[in-house]
């Protein structure tokens, strides 16, 4: 599935960053910036652009030509210190790992920083989707409560009887014992003959004699 804020107002998110808000995007839009931003983590990362976003809300403060629009190291160092600079004197918070994070270009970092200016210089909240709430899982404790609880419900010394580890199974009874004609159901079993007094029993037969016909 696409992402939904991909080209929105000519505008796309980066990987892994989570889509940007569509209110802060309708903002940037506005400010009518020098360039279209086409990946928040790339077009962000020297600074450029965050300069000219404080520049309207501080002309007078933001010297646009003493920022540069390059890709070196060097580049960003300066175009962020200047902006750390900047913030500082208008007492505007700007969290420094985020900022270095952006530089660095960091997943995430740029759509964070953006909605962090967004909500500083508008005075407005950016609106998040709280995360999905996942069901509770039930703990080993509880099913074998839950699995103890099913077999008392079999009545007599089903009760005391050891149940399989697995929760949900049927008990299974070991103290089951079998005598002369224990009844199941409608079947009826005889004990079996001790093996012993059968064999003496075959033999005596096998040593008579056969009555002639």
């Amino acid at each position: 599935m696409p992402n939904q804020a991909e080209g929105l107002f000519g505008y796309k998110a980066p990987p892994c960053s989570g889509n940007p808000n569509r209110e802060v995007i309708r903002w940037v839009q506005s400010l009518d910036l020098s360039a279209s931003i086409t990946n928040f983590r790339r077009d962000l990362a020297n600074g450029f652009l965050i300069a000219q976003i404080l520049h309207k809300y501080y002309p007078a403060e933001v010297q646009l030509h003493s920022f540069a629009n390059g890709t070196s190291t060097a580049t960003k160092t300066d175009n962020w210190q200047q902006i750390q600079k900047i913030c500082s004197q208008q007492s505007l918070p700007l969290p420094a790992q985020l900022m270095q994070e952006t530089a660095k270009g960091g997943p995430g970092a740029a759509v964070s920083l953006l909605e962090h200016f967004y909500e500083k210089l508008t005075k407005k909240s950016v609106q998040k989707l709280p995360p999905p709430q996942l069901p509770a899982v039930e703990s080993t404790s509880q099913q074998h409560k839950t699995a103890g609880a099913f077999t008392g419900l079999s009545g007599g010394e089903a009760e005391d009887a050891p149940i399989n580890a697995t929760a949900g199974s049927k008990p299974i009874l070991t103290n089951l014992q079998t005598g002369p004609g224990v009844d199941f159901g409608a079947v009826k079993i005889d004990a079996v003959e001790d093996p012993a007094r059968l064999r003496q029993k075959l033999a005596a037969a096998s040593q008579r004699p056969i009555a002639a016909s």
